[in-house]
Protein backbone atom coordinates (compact mmCIF):
# COMPACT_ATOMS: atom_id res chain seq x y z
CA UNK A 1 0.00 0.00 0.00
CA UNK A 2 2.99 2.28 -0.43
CA UNK A 3 3.05 5.26 -0.25
CA UNK A 4 0.00 5.46 2.10
CA UNK A 5 1.31 2.59 4.26
CA UNK A 6 4.71 0.93 4.46
CA UNK A 7 5.64 -2.65 5.24
CA UNK A 8 5.65 -3.03 9.04
CA UNK A 9 3.23 -0.18 9.75
CA UNK A 10 0.73 -1.06 12.45
CA UNK A 11 -2.83 0.17 11.95
CA UNK A 12 -6.22 0.09 13.62
CA UNK A 13 -9.34 -0.69 11.65
CA UNK A 14 -12.91 0.09 12.68
CA UNK A 15 -15.15 -2.95 12.27
CA UNK A 16 -18.02 -1.58 10.25
CA UNK A 17 -20.60 -3.02 7.93
CA UNK A 18 -20.76 -0.69 4.91
CA UNK A 19 -21.43 1.36 3.21
CA UNK A 20 -17.79 1.78 2.33
CA UNK A 21 -16.70 4.77 0.29
CA UNK A 22 -14.37 5.17 -2.65
CA UNK A 23 -10.84 5.84 -1.40
CA UNK A 24 -11.30 3.99 1.92
CA UNK A 25 -8.45 1.72 2.98
CA UNK A 26 -10.12 -1.52 4.02
CA UNK A 27 -9.13 -4.79 5.66
CA UNK A 28 -10.75 -7.91 4.23
CA UNK A 29 -10.45 -11.69 4.22
CA UNK A 30 -8.93 -13.40 1.22
CA UNK A 31 -11.68 -13.74 -1.42
CA UNK A 32 -10.40 -17.04 -2.81
CA UNK A 33 -9.28 -20.38 -1.42
CA UNK A 34 -5.79 -21.81 -1.77
CA UNK A 35 -5.76 -25.51 -0.79
CA UNK A 36 -3.29 -26.17 2.02
CA UNK A 37 -2.49 -22.46 2.50
CA UNK A 38 -4.00 -20.49 5.40
CA UNK A 39 -6.35 -17.64 4.51
CA UNK A 40 -4.77 -14.17 4.36
CA UNK A 41 -6.01 -10.75 5.37
CA UNK A 42 -5.47 -7.89 2.91
CA UNK A 43 -5.38 -4.10 3.16
CA UNK A 44 -6.35 -2.36 -0.09
CA UNK A 45 -8.04 0.80 -1.32
CA UNK A 46 -11.63 0.82 -2.57
CA UNK A 47 -11.65 1.96 -6.18
CA UNK A 48 -15.05 0.75 -7.39
CA UNK A 49 -18.35 0.69 -5.51
CA UNK A 50 -21.28 -1.71 -5.98
CA UNK A 51 -22.95 -1.67 -9.41
CA UNK A 52 -20.23 0.33 -11.17
CA UNK A 53 -18.25 -0.25 -14.34
CA UNK A 54 -14.50 -0.08 -13.72
CA UNK A 55 -12.34 0.39 -16.81
CA UNK A 56 -8.56 0.06 -16.50
CA UNK A 57 -5.96 0.70 -19.14
CA UNK A 58 -2.28 1.49 -18.94
CA UNK A 59 -2.68 5.10 -17.86
CA UNK A 60 -6.14 5.54 -16.33
CA UNK A 61 -8.89 4.22 -14.12
CA UNK A 62 -12.37 5.19 -15.23
CA UNK A 63 -15.52 4.66 -13.17
CA UNK A 64 -18.70 4.64 -15.26
CA UNK A 65 -16.72 6.48 -17.96
CA UNK A 66 -15.34 9.20 -15.66
CA UNK A 67 -11.59 9.47 -14.96
CA UNK A 68 -10.76 8.63 -11.34
CA UNK A 69 -8.32 11.16 -9.83
CA UNK A 70 -5.77 9.22 -7.76
CA UNK A 71 -3.74 11.81 -5.87
CA UNK A 72 -2.79 9.18 -3.26
CA UNK A 73 -0.50 7.39 -5.73
CA UNK A 74 3.21 8.13 -5.59
CA UNK A 75 3.83 11.09 -7.86
CA UNK A 76 0.68 12.26 -9.59
CA UNK A 77 -2.51 10.57 -10.64
CA UNK A 78 -2.36 8.38 -13.70
CA UNK A 79 -4.16 9.65 -16.75
CA UNK A 80 -4.44 13.27 -15.64
CA UNK A 81 -1.46 14.61 -17.57
CA UNK A 82 -0.13 15.93 -14.25
CA UNK A 83 2.85 13.57 -14.22
CA UNK A 84 3.74 9.92 -13.87
CA UNK A 85 4.17 7.57 -10.95
CA UNK A 86 7.73 6.26 -10.41
CA UNK A 87 7.25 2.99 -12.33
CA UNK A 88 4.90 3.12 -15.30
CA UNK A 89 2.00 0.72 -14.96
CA UNK A 90 1.43 -1.54 -17.98
CA UNK A 91 -2.19 -2.56 -17.78
CA UNK A 92 -4.05 -4.30 -20.55
CA UNK A 93 -7.40 -2.61 -21.03
CA UNK A 94 -10.00 -4.48 -18.98
CA UNK A 95 -13.51 -3.85 -17.72
CA UNK A 96 -15.20 -5.12 -14.55
CA UNK A 97 -18.78 -4.57 -13.47
CA UNK A 98 -19.42 -4.95 -9.76
CA UNK A 99 -22.58 -6.58 -8.49
CA UNK A 100 -24.63 -5.30 -5.53
CA UNK A 101 -22.57 -5.78 -2.36
CA UNK A 102 -19.22 -5.98 -4.21
CA UNK A 103 -16.25 -3.61 -4.18
CA UNK A 104 -13.30 -3.33 -6.54
CA UNK A 105 -10.08 -2.89 -4.55
CA UNK A 106 -6.54 -2.07 -5.63
CA UNK A 107 -3.21 -1.59 -3.93
CA UNK A 108 -1.49 1.77 -4.27
CA UNK A 109 1.76 0.12 -5.39
CA UNK A 110 0.18 -1.07 -8.63
CA UNK A 111 3.20 -2.92 -10.04
CA UNK A 112 3.55 -5.30 -7.09
CA UNK A 113 0.18 -6.14 -5.57
CA UNK A 114 -2.48 -8.81 -5.64
CA UNK A 115 -5.86 -7.12 -5.83
CA UNK A 116 -9.20 -7.16 -7.67
CA UNK A 117 -7.34 -7.17 -10.99
CA UNK A 118 -6.24 -10.73 -10.15
CA UNK A 119 -9.02 -12.08 -7.88
CA UNK A 120 -12.02 -9.97 -8.90
CA UNK A 121 -14.36 -7.77 -6.84
CA UNK A 122 -14.61 -8.41 -3.09
CA UNK A 123 -17.96 -9.15 -1.45
CA UNK A 124 -18.91 -6.86 1.44
CA UNK A 125 -19.35 -9.95 3.63
CA UNK A 126 -15.54 -10.44 3.51
CA UNK A 127 -14.83 -6.89 4.71
CA UNK A 128 -13.50 -6.70 8.24
CA UNK A 129 -13.32 -2.92 8.57
CA UNK A 130 -11.96 0.44 7.49
CA UNK A 131 -8.40 1.48 8.38
CA UNK A 132 -8.52 4.71 10.34
CA UNK A 133 -5.29 5.06 12.37
CA UNK A 134 -1.61 4.25 11.97
CA UNK A 135 -0.02 3.84 15.42
CA UNK A 136 3.40 2.47 14.48
CA UNK A 137 5.98 3.67 13.77
CA UNK A 138 5.45 6.50 16.23
CA UNK A 139 6.91 9.08 13.83
CA UNK A 140 4.16 8.28 11.33
CA UNK A 141 1.34 8.12 13.91
CA UNK A 142 -1.91 9.64 12.76
CA UNK A 143 -5.40 9.30 11.40
CA UNK A 144 -5.75 7.77 7.94
CA UNK A 145 -8.07 9.77 5.70
CA UNK A 146 -9.97 8.46 2.69
CA UNK A 147 -7.06 9.59 0.55
CA UNK A 148 -4.78 7.38 2.65
CA UNK A 149 -2.75 10.23 4.13
CA UNK A 150 -2.16 10.99 7.80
Amino acid sequence: MSPALSHGDQVLAARIRGPYRRGDLVVFRQPFESPGIPSKVYIKRIIGLPQEEIFLDEDAVRINGTLLPEGYLKGASRGTGAGLIDVPVRETARIWITDPGEYFVMGDHRENTQDSRSFGPVKESLMLGRVWLRYWPLGAWGKISRGGQT
